[in-house]
Parts: structure tokens; sequence; C-alpha cells
């Protein structure tokens, strides 16, 4: 019988034991990946989605073996080399993205020919035709730039140093219109109208702006000399010593913002910062992190002095010194030569041993992932361009998501392996390949200047008159937007109190409303469902109207301190505002004023403009009080600081955004500035400058609008008077204008009176709230509590609205007496009726709808009576006005320099300043809208 030996037991006992551990090994191996990776032949893990896409993700090439063939798509470019497939757009863009570069091929890309309506620049690529001599490089050469010659009108344009052209009748009017101020040069000694003052520098006033509070000479010599009737703040304020003697409130004294126009709130003061904050030379703080940072954010500069650079080496290369003095690249790393100069680049910092003789990158690379540096101390792990290192590992490289950094794309970003590529929304073309512009319509700026709107055009530089020039419809112009489709501009005018609009076409001008308007500070277009939203500083509400303003509604009017810029997105159905009161903030709520909800409350101060960008989907707000851009998402969430600092944020007071930049006006510079609204580093241009007093501003093109579903179809959603788009349930809701209450039978039906008790005696009531520290003394606003009485009608109200000429106004039907409107009742009741004041559009026909009861008697006494009390009457009134006007003149609504209501916002027609120069007639395409010969 055999018997096995027992060193050939052992034996057997040693190799299955080896067996066990080797196979451990390579479950071990093997379990280093998961199931959505694959292993290397060097044992790497990579996603499984690499694996043969044409990338050597593992660096052995063990990731592109034995892959089957591929076969791209029609909307694809195949790769020559490495089988890859790439989106034929990217074919000779500019940009290798095949790792070959047979995208990019010279002869290839030779062959490409441009579409008739574009140009061909010098590396093929095309661009549209609308694009040359714009302004901007679109090729990457300029070529599309060159070789341009632009000429401005002879007869109505003047042509500025740099090309510019300009309304001639801006030439030596005293404002700089161009940007170089050549307007202003070899201009003869000015002189004004009989009814107009002159500064010390030359510049025409009206005669009437003479000592009247306000600085309208640029040098303030039409306040020297004069008188102040004096007057009164709160304790808790403070009074400028300006003539009008504003006030501001206590907190803002010494705070390093000049709040009164005279700046006396800063004078005297002991400035100190926190330690988080530095002290310009100019008395005022800005935060630790803008100093040294490459801007001046103080006015003078001081904070970017005796700023020591920080070096830093670029990647792949080897510090010297520590210091980013000296760099080298990591191939000379111990290399046996002192390329450092002091041998750092040849011995371990440490110890000061040697390099070592082997190069540990040479077995197994270092165990690095990409990219294995040689040095001193051993090895360091490296990654591609695209790639960067793995948190919490030093030897595993992992792909950049650069869709994530705000600004890498102008509209849509692609995330590739170790790249990322940019694309356009329809309608958009991208150059540069990161930048995205329109394809179609010249991009304009539309500006209020109180006394005149304005156009600019960004790329041809054009600067013109819209409307303006002694137009009596124009003398507070505040707030404006624009229906695109309907060529129609909107505007608000608080010294008129009304809201207008012109027809681009026909140049004829409608009032849309001048019944309970105040100070219509903010104004925006539903151009989808077609209305008309506004704020109301003086009465502390929220409306919307028909765009013709037949019919009106009260949306909100609780709540609200100071609103004042207001934006819709039409698509979603929501409505944003800001208001400067005492808690400033942003709110948003359905554009049908339900589901209300406060978006921005903290690290708010004065939120004056506010725009939104439809295609990234963000707000932009800007505050004049802290002096900063602001961006959230839609939700107020994902807050970005844009741009912050006095020096171009000096008192801003609107904003609006177009492609990739922000544009706004500015009170102390008289200018339109422009800014990447990304926040990346780029200079802050002025667009336009020499404005007397810059409002608000609008890009003026289509694709501002875009053509959202209109949720209420084409029969207003069977609504009998508004239909509102609804955020609660995505749909709309109907609803009723002042006055009309929904039907408890119908949904869709309006009724007249209050809905608890129609035609009965209602009760509203307003409070009169402290005024805030920024907050002017608004004249006529409704104080305590109204009690409207509301008697039965037999007949419904018609609706009526108003066309008027330039320099009509609006026919009342029905007398004005304390806020109300009084009619007789007819011939069966001897009783009057007190009607609410309706709106405009919404006025109440009482003349026609209720019969004025006839006087009885005829007899002689009785005519003398009558004749005697008309003539007292006469006297009383004419007595009467004398004392309104010199009251009036005296008490204009003004406008503090860092106030954000006014300045002489007066109904006084007198008061249009006159531009100097002829007024020699303009091409159609410049053509103010100014219709004079309806007016003759």
């Amino acid at each position: 019988m055999w018997r096995p030996s027992w060193k050939l037991l052992l034996a057997l006992v040693a190799l299955a034991v080896v067996d066990i551990v080797l196979a451990s090994t390579d479950d071990e191996n093997r379990a280093e990946c998961t199931s959505t990776q694959f292993q290397c032949n060097n044992k790497h893990c990579i996603s499984l989605a690499w694996r043969c896409d044409g990338d050597d993700d593992c660096h052995d090439g063990s990731d592109e073996r034995n892959c089957p063939s591929v076969t791209c798509a029609d909307s694809d470019f195949k790769c020559v080399n490495d089988s890859k497939c790439i989106p034929l757009r990217w074919k000779c863009d500019g940009a290798a993205d095949c790792d070959d570069q047979s995208d990019e091929d010279t002869h290839l890309c030779s062959q490409v020919t441009c579409g008739q309506d574009q140009f061909m620049c010098s590396d093929g690529n095309c661009v549209i035709n609308t694009w040359v001599c714009d302004g901007e490089k679109d090729c990457e050469d300029g070529l599309d730039e060159k070789q341009c010659n632009s000429t401005c009108h002879p007869n109505t344009e003047f042509t500025c140093a740099d090309g510019q052209c300009i309304d001639i009748r801006w030439k030596c009017d005293t404002h700089h219109d161009c940007s170089d101020k050549s307007d202003e040069e070899n201009c003869p000694n000015n002189t004004c109208g009989e009814f107009q003052f002159m500064c010390n520098n030359s510049h025409c006033i009206q005669s009437t702006w003479k000592c009247d509070g306000d600085e309208d000479c640029q040098d303030g010599s039409d306040e020297d000399n004069c008188f102040s009737t004096g007057g009164t703040c709160r304790k808790s304020e403070f009074q400028c010593k300006t003539l009008d003697l504003a006030c501001i409130h206590n907190s803002w004294v010494c705070d390093g913002d000049f709040d009164c126009e005279d700046q006396s709130d800063e004078k005297h003061c002991n400035i100190t910062c926190s330690s988080q904050d530095f002290l310009c030379e100019e008395n005022y703080c800005i935060h630790n992190s803008l100093v040294c940072d490459g801007q001046n954010d103080c006015l003078n500069g001081s904070d970017e002095r005796n700023c020591q650079e920080t070096k830093k080496c670029a990647n792949n290369t080897f510090d010297c010194h520590n210091n980013g003095e000296k760099c080298i690249d990591y191939s000379k790393v111990c290399d046996g030569r002192d390329d450092c100069g002091n041998y750092e680049d040849e011995r371990n910092t440490k110890d000061k041993s040697p390099c070592r003789e082997t190069n540990p990158c040479a077995e197994d690379n270092g165990g690095c992932s990409q990219i294995c540096h040689r040095s001193p101390s051993g090895h360091i792990c490296d990654c591609h361009r695209g790639f960067h290192l793995m948190a919490n590992s030093t030897t595993k490289c992992v792909d950049i998501n650069e869709c994530e950094q705000p600004g890498v794309c102008s509209q849509i970003c692609d995330n590739t392996h170790g790249s990322y590529k940019c694309s356009c929304l329809a309608g958009y073309t991208l150059t540069g390949h990161h930048v995205c512009k329109a394809n179609e319509g010249e991009p304009e700026l539309l500006l209020t200047d109180r006394k005149e709107l304005r156009r600019y055009h960004l790329e041809s530089n054009r600067y013109s008159l819209l409307l303006g020039d002694g137009n009596s419809n124009v003398s507070g112009a505040t707030a404006i937007d624009y229906h695109f489709s309907a060529n129609l501009i909107f505007w608000t005018d608080v010294s008129q109190e009304h809201i207008m609009r012109v027809n681009m076409e026909t140049n004829q001008i409608d009032v849309v409303a001048s019944e309970n308007v105040k100070v219509p500070d903010g104004l925006a277009v539903d151009w989808v469902h077609g209305h008309l939203y506004w704020t109301d500083t003086g009465l502390d509400h929220i409306e919307v109207a028909t765009l013709d303003g037949k019919m009106r509604k009260i949306l909100i009017n609780e709540g609200l301190d100071e609103p004042r810029a207001i934006v819709l997105d039409p698509e979603n159905g929501f409505m944003y505002w800001t208001d400067w009161g005492m808690k400033a903030k942003i709110e948003k709520c359905g554009m049908n004023g339900k589901n209300r909800k406060v978006l921005i409350e903290n690290d708010i101060t004065w939120p004056n403009g506010l725009t939104i960008d439809y295609v990234s989907s963000r707000l932009y707000w800007i505050d004049a009080k802290i002096h900063m851009i602001v961006s959230t998402d839609l939700d107020g969430k994902n807050r970005q600081v844009i741009l912050r600092g006095h020096q171009h944020l000096g008192h801003p007071f609107a904003i609006t955004v177009f492609e990739d930049y922000l544009y706004w006006s500015d009170w102390p510079s008289e200018s339109v500035r422009r800014y990447n609204k990304f926040g990346r580093r780029e200079n802050v241009t002025t667009i336009a400058q020499g404005l007397e007093y810059p409002m608000d501003i609008h890009v003026y093109h289509k694709y501002r609008q875009h053509n959202y579903t209109n949720r209420c179809g084409n029969n207003n959603g069977g609504c009998e008077q508004f239909c509102l788009p609804d955020t609660e349930s995505k749909s709309y809701t109907c609803e009723c204008m002042n006055g009309y209450y929904i039907s408890p039978d119908n949904k869709k039906k309006c009724l007249l009176g209050n809905e608890t008790s129609p035609a009965l005696t209602t009760e509203s009531s307003t409070t009169n709230t402290s005024r805030s520290p920024n907050q002017s003394n608004h004249s006529n606003r409704t104080e305590g509590t109204v009690v409207t009485t509301i008697k039965p009608v037999t007949k419904k109200p018609q609706i009526s609205s108003s066309t008027l000429t330039p320099n009509q106004p609006p026919n009342k039907q029905v007398t004005e007496e304390s806020g109300m409107n009084t009619v007789t009742t007819s011939a069966t009741s001897t009783a009057s009726t007190t009607l609410p004041k309706a709106p405009a559009g919404e006025q109440q026909n009482a003349t026609e709808d209720v019969p004025v009861p006839q006087q009885e008697g005829t007899g002689q006494v009785a005519i003398i009576v009558i004749a005697v009390v008309v003539l007292v009457a006469v006297v009383f009134i004419g007595v009467g006005i004398f004392v309104y006007r010199r009251h009036r003149k005296r008490n204009i609504k003004s406008m503090n320099f860092d106030n954000p209501v006014y300045r002489k916002t007066t109904t006084d027609d007198q008061l249009i300043m006159e531009k100097a120069g002829s007024r020699q007639s303009l091409p159609a395409s410049m053509q103010p809208l100014n219709p004079n010969e309806e007016m003759a």
C-alpha cells in the first residue's frame, strides 16, 4: 500500500496556500473597480462610459482596444484616426475637438463656403453680414471690422472725432454727448433765450429753475445767492444744507455715502472702518477683499496702492523658490543640472538630500492616473488639461466640469471628457467659441432723460432723439418699456402724473392712464397676454391695465412701502418688484397678484433697478446705497455679486440685460454704463454720457420678448374682463377691474359693485406710515379713513378712453372735488350721488347715464342773483388759481441727489427746456416721435 510522503503533503499544502493568496489578490485588484468602471491593464479604474470613446483614458491604450467599428450619425463628424464622433457644427469652428485635429484640417476647412447672407473670415469661419462693421470683432483676426467707413447723415447728425454719430442738435449744447467730448469743442459763446438762465459754465436752463432747491447747473450756480424758507425734519432724521432742506435718516450720516446733494451729511466726520473693511481716502469703507484686486474701488484708487503682486508658477512647472519668481519645466527637474541656480531642482528642500538615482515615475507611472513628475522629494502626480486631482487623493484625476463656472459659455454649455463645448439657442450664433450673438436686428437702448426719450444703437453707436425737444408730453419721463411686435413704447411721467404710449409707426401719442396716478416709478409690459403693469410709489400699490388703459385693476395695495422697479416673466406667470422702503426687499407673486412671496430681504438697502435675463433665468438688481449689482436665480437662490464699488456705481437707478452684458444708468456720472453679466473681470464701459437725469433704460430687441404661449388663447380665456396668468394652477384666472367683482354663479363674469355688499356703502382705510429714510414728501398721498358711498345705478357705466394730441389734456367728464367725482342724480331723486374716481379708461360717463335736473324759474330777480353769484365765483376762482400757482411753484416735488424720487416734476408746459440749435428735419429712421403737424 502506497503511503504519501510527509514532504509531498507539505508541498501540496504550500501550493494551495499560494493559489488562495494569488486568487484573493486578483479579487482585491478586481475589487478596486466598481461595476460602473472599467479596469485598465495597468489596474487603473476609469468610467465605463469612457470605454471605446476614442480617448486613451487608461494611458496604456487598453480602454480603446478590441472596440467595435464606429458609425457616426448624419449630424456628426467622424474623426479620421480615432473613430470619434463629434457634432458636425464643431467641424472647422477654429477649435480642435478630434484628438488628431482632423476636424480642423486646413485642406478640409479651406473648402468651406459661406452663404449669401454670410461673410467669410480669413480662417474660413462664417459670420452674418449684419455683423460686419458693427463695432465688434467677430472674426478671430478682426477682418469683419477692417476697411469700415462709417458716415453720419450730413444734415441731421454730427460726426464725433471717433466716428460716432449723434443728433446734430446736441452739438455745442454744453453736454458731452460724444464719448470723446468732441461735440463741445470749438463752440461759439452761448446765449440763452428770454425765459432761460445762463449758468456760469454757459449752460442754459429754464428761469423758473433758478433758486428752486435743485442744482440744475452742473456748477450749481442756479442756486447761488438764494433765500431759503426753511424746513423741519424729525428727530430721527438729519437735515441737509441744500435749499430744499431735504431730510435723511440719521443712520446715513457719516456712513461714507453722499446722501445729501451738497454732501453735507459726510462733512466733519471721523470715519472708522471695521477690521474687515478698508478706509478709502474719500472717507468711506470698502471690504478688504476689494483691496489690491486689480480694480479701483476707491474713487482715487487708494485701494490699489502699495500692493505686492502675488506671483504663482503655472501648472506643469516647478517653482524654484516657492514664490513664483522663477519657474522651470518639470523635465529639467532631477536631470543633474542646476537650472534653478541654487540646486533646488536637484535636491530635497527638507533634508537637502539629492534626487533619487532611480526615477519613481518609471514604474507604474508612479501610481499616478495621468501625469507623473519627478521631483527632488520623489514624485508628484499631475493631470492633463481639463482634469484635476480628485478630492482627498494625490494620484487620481477626474474630469473638471467647466460648465459649473459662470460665464464659461454665453448660453448652453456641454461638458465633455476633459473639455467642454459652447452652443447657442435658436436665433443666436456662436462667436469666439464662447459668446452667443443675436442673428437678426440691431439692439438699441431706450433711455428716459426726464424731458426726453432717447435711443442708442449699441452696434453702430448712433445716438438719437426719440421723443422730446419741447414736446409737452415729456416733462418728467421716468419708467419706460415697450411692446415690440405692436410697435408701442410706453413711459410714465411723474410730472404730469400720466402713463403714456406712442406708436412707432404712426407717431400717435395716447394717454393710457391719468386718473389715480401719482408717482409711477416702475413699468412693465406683458407682451404675451397684452397687459401693462406699473408700481406707484405715491399710492403704494401695483396696478395692471389693458394696453389702452380702458380697464384697470389694483393687484396689490398692502404691505408696500416704496415699490419701484417691476419686471414680468410671462412664460411662468410671475412678476417681480423692488421696494426701497424702511424694510427693503424684492418680492414676487403671480401676475394675477396671488401667491405673494418675499425673495430677498437680507443685504439689500436701496434696490433701485431690476431686470430679468430670460436666457439664463436669473434676476439682476442694482443697489444704489451699497453700490452693488447682484444676481440670483428666479427663486432668490444662488446669489452672486456681479460688481461693487463707488467708482462705477455712484448712484445707479435702472438696469437692463441683453446677450452677455448689463446696462445701467448712473446719476453722478450722468451716463449709461456696461459690464459683463457674469462678473468676469472686464473693464466697465461708458455707453452714453452727457445725460441730465438718466432714469430708466431698456434694451429694445425682439429677442427680449420671446413668443411664449398665451395661456388665455385667442378668446381672452372666456373672461369678460381680465384674463391673468396664475402660477398655482399653471393656467389663468379671470379677474375684474376696479369697482367690479367676480360673479358667484359664473367665475368668468363680472358684476358691478363690492363683492360683499354690491352697490352699498363700503369703507377703505389707508394708513399714513412714517416716512422711510430715503422717502421724500409725496404730495397728495391719502391719509386717514375715506368713506365712499355708492348708490345703486340703473345703467352700467360706459368705459371710455382718450386719444390725445401731444398738447391736448384728457377730456374730463366729471368734476374733481377732493379726489372724488361728483354728479347729480336723475330727476327722480334730489340727493347727490358721490362715486369713486374711476381710473383712466374706466371713467364713468355720468353726464350721459344720469340726466341732470333742470332749474325752474326764469324771473328777473333770479337772473340778477345768478349773475352776482357767477361774478363772485369768477373772482374767487381767479384768486384761487393765482394762489395755487404760487404755492405750486414753491412746492414743486423735488428729488434729492440720492433720494429716489424726482427733481422738479411739474405740470407747467413752459418748463420744457429748449435745446440749442436749429430744428431741422430728420430722416425717417431717426425722426423724433413728435407729431408737430397734428399740433399745428
